[in-house]
């Protein structure tokens, strides 16, 4: 899925996001808003992990989401 796609739908995906990275609060999603880089490099702060590292999160999770009817849904 297209990051743009999320970035628009950013509301929808919160709390799908927020299964993913659990310490990272609505507050901090909301001032988000859906911009990869702001959310990279707030991995990176609550995570303590590399760029590299946020990245390859982002991108792996990004993949594994998928639209049925709809919905979206994590592909295990």
């Amino acid at each position: 899925m297209q990051w743009r796609y999320i970035e628009n739908n950013w509301h929808t995906f919160q709390p799908i996001i927020r299964q993913r990275w659990t310490e990272v609060s609505d507050l901090q999603l909301e001032e988000v808003a859906g911009r990869r880089k702001y959310f990279s490099k707030l991995i990176e702060g609550i995570y303590g992990v590399s760029h590299f590292q946020a990245e390859h999160q982002l991108t792996e999770w990004q993949d594994s989401v998928i639209s049925i009817d709809g919905q979206f849904y994590i592909n295990q």
